[in-house]
């Protein structure tokens, strides 16, 4: 109910908020802040989803790897609906002839040893211009190009979420623990291959460790441990200290005794 009360007021375009069921364990137990030093998003998102996050999956102890933040780039095809009626060409057959373009294929395999490779064609575009002189067959068997029905150019899709670190817009990488896992050998895990990943792709993007849920537990640990150490540290004191007095009394009244002795 509050939820459709609130969602009139949102603006334009926002979708309706939804609730979820509170769950500790879905707290990332490492996150990781990346940025891209030319600031190019788009880049940097791409090698995250295609290439880092693949290697940050193989972790052993990872359980699920998000990414939030950045800017997809992708190819908008902007056609003139009035042409293509006029050449008796239909979106849906210029989406297929898009599709049959841009497509990877497998050719077979290369066994060297004991493995084995596998081969693919790569048909994907490399250029707007490739696209632009697509052909399009028209029913009266004469052959139209996509520029002579309309434009392609580049943008970036409608964004999602966002993430700002010190006021510089980033993408945040969350990596939660599979629950066999302890989050001490997880970190120590991730660390070790943020190591390499620093080593390739440092050059272009700054990774900072922003959350690290290892880190409260070695310090309750340290908290723990010394406290445990003060407790001993008082009880060795109090006994030292109770046992120093009682000898104390003890030599006073031997000695009073051995000189009443004496004297008498």
């Amino acid at each position: 109910q509050l939820i459709d009360e609130c969602y009139g007021t949102l603006p334009y375009g926002c979708k309706k908020p939804s609730v979820k069921i509170f769950n500790d364990k879905s707290f990332d137990t490492m996150n990781i802040t990346v940025i891209p030093l030319n600031k190019d998003l788009c880049n940097a998102k791409y090698l995250i989803e295609n290439e880092i996050k693949h290697r940050l999956q193989r972790i052993n102890g990872v359980g699920n790897v998000s990414i939030y933040g950045g800017n997809c780039e992708e190819i908008l095809v902007k056609l003139d609906k009035d042409f293509l009626d006029s050449k008796l060409i239909s979106l849906d057959s210029v989406s297929n002839v898009l599709s049959s373009f841009n497509s990877e294929l497998p050719a077979g395999s290369v066994k060297e040893g004991n493995k084995e490779i596998l081969l693919k064609t790569s048909g994907l575009f490399n250029s707007i211009d490739e696209i632009l002189n697509i052909p399009l067959l028209c029913n009266d068997g004469k052959t139209v190009f996509i520029k002579d029905a309309g434009d392609v150019y580049k943008t970036t899709k409608k964004k999602e979420s966002f993430y700002f670190y010190n006021d510089i817009e980033a993408i945040s990488i969350g990596i939660q623990k599979k629950s066999s896992v302890s989050p001490l050998t997880l970190s120590r895990n991730i660390k070790s291959e943020l190591i390499q990943i620093k080593e390739i792709y440092g050059n272009n993007l700054d990774f900072i460790i922003t959350n690290d849920s290892s880190s409260e537990i070695k310090e309750s640990l340290l908290q723990i441990i010394l406290s445990a150490f003060i407790s001993i540290v008082v009880t060795f004191s109090v006994i030292y200290i109770f046992f120093k007095v009682k000898y104390f009394f003890f030599f006073n009244s031997a000695s009073f005794l051995l000189i009443k002795s004496i004297s008498s």
